[in-house]
């Protein structure tokens, strides 16, 4: 198992995804932080650094591919797993070339999403 002093940053428009990932999150000792929109993320992401992202691709004003591209442009890294239904509108190839570490459908599964987030963290912990 993990500490629970990482952070998770949820960034879904959709507050019932928000609620019930920051539940399962919580129940596995992490510590959720939720953003309802990739320009509110943005905007706190220099304060608030998680250790993970989770990051819906489907969001007005600014999308989940206009969050990764920031990412990729800053010096700060961070592993993000992206979380879409839309899996037609920007690949998984797409997403991972722009830095993603993978990327998982909605509905999402709870095992699914844990593993994902525990090795991702794990990933990049051993990688920097």
């Amino acid at each position: 198992m993990m500490a629970a002093s990482r952070t998770v940053a949820i960034v879904d428009d959709d507050l019932s995804v928000r609620r019930a990932v920051s539940r399962l999150l919580k129940a596995a000792g992490m510590t959720p932080i939720c953003y309802p929109s990739g320009l509110i993320f943005l905007n706190r992401f220099k304060h608030d650094v998680p250790d993970c992202i989770l990051l819906d691709l489907q969001m007005p004003e600014v999308s989940g591919m206009d969050v990764l591209q920031y990412l990729e442009s800053t010096n700060i890294s961070v592993p993000v797993i992206i979380i879409s239904a839309h899996g037609w509108h920007e690949s998984p190839q797409a997403c991972m070339a722009a830095g993603a570490l993978t990327y998982l459908r909605k509905p999402l599964d709870a095992d699914q999403l844990l593993h994902a987030v525990y090795w991702a963290i794990k990933k990049f912990a051993t990688s920097h």
